[in-house]
Formats: structure tokens, C-alpha cells, sequence
């Protein structure tokens, strides 16, 4: 298959390559079973001085075996992922429901509080009366009994 590329200083491919021909553009041919490689690493490939398309000889393996296996590999990264994901939506759930849970337990024992200490408040104001009457009564008994003797 033939494609069209401009190369840098050092014969290096430096642009996408192309399937028209273009100004400035030269033509080189490209096996069917590299047209993967070449499309994908055109970078990596040189044009030797006789216009040869040069593969470099350190191009990764992209055999269907190496992606089904790196597609396999992505799969099971995904499902520790949605695994870990799914941990973690369980934590928060479970740390809100005590949170809810500690709220509502506060907002009770306050009540209860605020009941005994208006009921305190309650007795202490009724022995304060009682201390008060208890005073006045003893006041007028002195009273009366110096003007009595």
C-alpha cells in the first residue's frame, strides 16, 4: 500500500501519513502486514537514502494475542475498580447511617438534659421560696418575741 510522508532532517517520517499525494510529499510503500505498525508508529520509521521505508527493529509486539491479552488484563482492572468502588459506597453509606445515627442519640440525651435541668431549676427556685419564707417566718418570730419579753 503506498502513503505519502514528509521526513525531518535525519529521514525520520514526520507527519501522519497520508493516502493522496500531496506537495512536498514522497510516496513510499508499505507492506500489508506493516500497515498496522507503520500507521501507528510512523514516527519511528526512516526513509534511507535510496527512499526505502526503514522499521526500526525495537517496534512493540501488537499481535491479536498481546491485545487480547491487554484487553483482558483492562477487564479485570475494571472489575477491581467497580469492586473498590462498591466497597467504598458501602463505607459511606454505613458511616452516614452512624453519623445519623450518633445525631439522632445527641438530639435525645439534649432533651433529656434540657427536662432535668429545667425540672433542677424547677426545685431549686421552690427551696428558694421555701428558704425565703422559712427566713421571714424565723425574722418575725425574733420580732415578736423581744417586744413580747
Amino acid at each position: 500500500m503506498d502513503y505519502y510522508i514528509t521526513k525531518d532532517d535525519k529521514g525520520f517520517v514526520d507527519v501522519l501519513p497520508e493516502l493522496e499525494p500531496k506537495d512536498g510529499y514522497t510516496k513510499v510503500e508499505v507492506a500489508e502486514t506493516d500497515k498496522e505498525y507503520f500507521l501507528r508508529y510512523y514516527d519511528k520509521y526512516r526513509v534511507d537514502d535510496d527512499g526505502r521505508l526503514q522499521a526500526p527493529g525495537n517496534l512493540p509486539d501488537i499481535s491479536i494475542d498481546t491485545l487480547v491479552n491487554t484487553i483482558n488484563q483492562q477487564q479485570d482492572q475494571i472489575t477491581q475498580q467497580t469492586s473498590n468502588i462498591n466497597g467504598l459506597q458501602s463505607s459511606l453509606k454505613y458511616a452516614i447511617d452512624a453519623q445519623n445515627d450518633a445525631k439522632t442519640q445527641f438530639t435525645n440525651t439534649n432533651k433529656q438534659f434540657q427536662v432535668q435541668f429545667l425540672s433542677l431549676q424547677k426545685q431549686i427556685l421552690e427551696l428558694q421560696k421555701a428558704i425565703t419564707g422559712a427566713s421571714q417566718t424565723t425574722a418575725t418570730t425574733d420580732t415578736t418575741e423581744k417586744e413580747g419579753a
